[in-house]
């Protein structure tokens, strides 16, 4: 059954097929702030809380009745550049965002000390990651990894390798191109997603040292962001399309980059909603995504998907920030009926029919 206000209350069906549940009846009620529902995990009013906050993990630390049951997230956060060549403006001229320019993408993640960023924004609860294959995956490479901060070799890839524009850092510390632009930009997040919004304030402080303006603004998912993702990626009021915005993806279990990364799901005219909305376009990585979607075997899915790490590290079509490490906790009696948790992984309580709360000593 499920009430809107009271939860979901499952049922044992005794016929299922691998055997009648363990436990027969399941309560699901409805929490809107996880602290407050970890303070009624901690009073034994509630036996499991998923996704823990930061507020939440304070609430449960050290409470002997509580485990916390810690695994790494099949998903990721990042900056997402606008990477068309050319999106139409309402006034028949075309816009082309600063950083379809590789050195600009690659200035970026020079420019920043992405291990301690992570650290801040997230509290300690994300993993910096380098691709859309997060180190939860079989298939995550651990060779790409994110490079030392070098201000001055940031400095160096605008003034001397950027070929859009010409570069000229200006009296105010920030690069202005030939046509008198200064290379700043505004980011969209998503409002209320606090370690979003560190994160990029910290990284808009750090790049600024590279001569690169990001302006922080965080905005309404529904009414400005999820409109602005279509095709020409103009926000609602807004006079042109974004050159960066802030955002992430849930992915599956197993890797599957061609809606995030083909080049066919660049969006068009023709395609208006997609997930690359970034327009991210390479060959050989469209290659080694179709080769990945073929190929049965692992150990060569594993090879192709960590070649494909490597074109998207050197491309740059997302500045990635993290991977979460995320957190349930539950009653520290809960175990299957048959044995422990299958701990460390976000499937621990998929068995669900087996789900029990032993007796103390059983």
């Amino acid at each position: 059954s499920f009430d809107p206000v009271q939860g979901v209350v499952l049922s044992a069906y005794a016929d299922y097929w691998q055997g009648e549940p363990a436990t027969p009846t399941i309560n699901m009620p409805i929490f809107k702030d996880i602290a407050v529902a970890a303070q009624a995990l901690v009073a034994e009013e509630l036996d499991w809380v998923n996704d823990l906050t930061p507020d939440a993990r304070a609430v449960v630390e050290g409470e002997e009745a509580v485990k916390q049951i810690t695994y790494n997230d099949f998903g990721f956060f990042g900056m997402f550049y606008q990477m068309h060549e050319s999106l139409p403006l309402p006034d028949g001229s075309s816009f082309q965002g600063f950083f379809f320019d590789k050195a600009l993408r690659k200035a970026v993640q020079v420019c920043i000390d992405k291990p301690t960023l992570v650290e801040t924004a997230t509290v300690g609860n994300g993993v910096p990651v380098e691709s859309d294959i997060p180190p939860a995956s079989w298939a995550f490479n651990p060779d790409v990894v994110a490079p030392e901060r070098d201000v001055d070799e940031g400095l160096r890839l605008i003034a001397e390798d950027a070929t859009v524009h010409t570069w000229t850092l200006g009296a105010d510390g920030i690069y202005v191109n030939e046509a008198g632009e200064r290379l700043s930009s505004i980011v969209y997040v998503r409002a209320g997603q606090q370690d979003r919004i560190d994160f990029m304030n910290l990284l808009a402080t750090q790049v600024a040292d590279c001569g690169i303006e990001i302006i922080v603004q965080p905005q309404d998912f529904q009414t400005i962001l999820i409109p602005s993702l279509d095709y020409p990626h103009i926000a609602p009021g807004q006079p042109e399309p974004w050159h960066a915005y802030f955002g992430g993806f849930s992915l599956a279990v197993d890797p599957d980059p061609f809606s995030l990364f083909h080049g066919s799901q660049c969006t068009s005219p023709d395609l208006v909603s997609s997930f690359n909305y970034e327009c991210f376009q390479n060959e050989e990585a469209d290659a080694l995504i179709e080769a990945g979607l073929r190929t049965s075997d692992q150990a060569e899915r594993t090879e192709i998907y960590h070649q494909y790490q490597e074109i998207v590290f050197e491309e740059q079509p997302i500045l990635f920030a993290w991977s979460n490490i995320n957190a349930d906790a539950v009653d520290v009696n809960m175990q299957y009926s048959d044995g422990p948790l299958e701990e460390g992984t976000p499937n621990w309580g998929w068995m669900l029919h087996k789900l029990v709360i032993a007796e103390e000593g059983g």
